[in-house]
């Protein structure tokens, strides 16, 4: 297995250290201006289930009521479902285009999945903000917003830098 997907306190302290851009640019084996990490699920559906599943504990603690108990465990497994299906992919600005990596359920970059083809970009606003990869909607999580504001900035610089050769190219 490769040692930065291994889970020990020495490998998390080093994926802290090189950051998740130099992990796609290691898997990718080149440049990358930066990275954005997508999920399936809705950050609102993760949510809800996240805080049903702290009201039914809450509801234990105050009751101690079986009722509660099996509201916890409905919660629980409600929970899990939906962090087993969250499947995750990391989307790469790279000076040739953009890249889709499969992720880990961690996040980390697994292995290349393909070109994407003209990802739009949207602003960082509410509890997420969905972007179409793969012919699939994805999501982008409010934990996520600050590497989105770093990718939309390379993808204007790319733009601009797009811009000004076609402008400098002879006509011809």
């Amino acid at each position: 297995m490769d040692p930065l997907h291994r889970r020990t306190p020495h490998t998390l302290a080093r994926r802290r250290r090189i950051g998740m851009a130099a992990a796609v640019a290691d898997v990718l084996g080149s440049s990358v201006s930066a990275v954005v990490l997508v999920q399936r699920q809705p950050p609102a559906t993760v949510l809800a289930t996240s805080v049903a599943e702290l009201g039914a504990l809450a509801a234990l603690i105050a009751t101690g009521s079986l009722a509660a108990l099996v509201a916890l465990v409905i919660c629980s497994v409600a929970l899990t479902a939906v962090a087993a299906m969250n499947e995750r992919r990391i989307l790469a600005l790279t000076p040739r285009g953009d890249v889709v990596l499969r992720a880990s359920r961690t996040g980390w970059p697994v292995a290349v999945a393909g070109p994407a083809r003209a990802v739009e970009l949207p602003a960082p606003r509410g509890l997420g903000v969905t972007v179409r990869l793969e012919d699939r909607y994805w999501w982008i999580d409010r934990s996520s917003f600050r590497l989105l504001r770093l990718a939309r900035r390379a993808a204007e610089g790319r733009a601009a830098e797009e811009a000004d050769a076609e402008k400098g190219a002879p006509e011809g």
